[in-house]
């Protein structure tokens, strides 16, 4: 959160244009999940809203590379989250990945999801 921001909603609204384009009045909010710390220490409060099909994003390229989208249905069955390891300076980290497609979603992304 900026030291601007009013509550988290306000935050992802405030990302969401600046990094897809989405003006805040396109995007339904419908909450936030747990607090999620991911494995760099960061605490990141994910919020759910609801967008349009077909929303005519405008990437900022610095920041997001490519959008995708991958079926709820698909994302939330436990049967496609993977249990990860890999050794991370020194030291063993697990993680999870959920696989679309070629799309792999993983890290904090996947954590966020898998809880």
């Amino acid at each position: 959160m900026d030291p601007d921001d009013r509550d988290h909603g306000h935050t992802a609204l405030r990302e969401a244009e600046e990094e897809l384009g989405i003006k805040p009045d396109d995007i339904a909010l419908v909450g936030c999940l747990d607090t999620c710390i991911t494995g760099t220490g960061f605490s990141v409060v994910p919020v759910v809203g609801l967008l349009r099909p077909g929303y005519p994003y405008q990437l900022a390229v610095a920041e997001v590379e490519e959008i995708f989208h991958a079926p709820v249905n698909h994302v939330l069955d436990a049967d496609n989250h993977q249990r990860c390891q890999r050794e991370i300076n020194g030291e063993q980290r697990s993680y999870y990945e959920i696989w679309y497609r070629d799309f792999r979603i993983w890290g904090a992304t996947a954590q966020m999801i898998v809880g």
